[in-house]
């Protein structure tokens, strides 16, 4: 996937971080205070987005395919998301 698509980033709240977890795939990330993850969503594939906030950290649930990035721009991983 190519840099077109909707971008979206995630940050848990609070001084303590916590994780930002991709669902179906699984895919969790631990981010420091103040760190964030985004996500580039294939607007051709990407059918729904859902985030559920739990203690320490959220579920981000997409159906559709994405690619993850961390705060600086390097690219993570490209998930799909059933």
């Amino acid at each position: 996937m190519g840099q077109d698509g909707i971008r979206v980033r995630f940050r848990v709240a609070g001084d303590a971080g916590g994780q930002v977890c991709f669902e179906p795939t699984g895919m969790c990330y631990d981010l420091a205070d103040g760190e964030h993850v985004s996500a580039l969503l294939d607007e051709a594939q990407v059918r729904a987005l859902e985030v559920t906030y739990w203690a320490g950290g959220i579920s981000v649930w997409v159906r559709g395919n994405f690619t993850t990035f961390d705060q600086n721009g390097n690219e993570l991983h490209q998930l799909w998301g059933g």
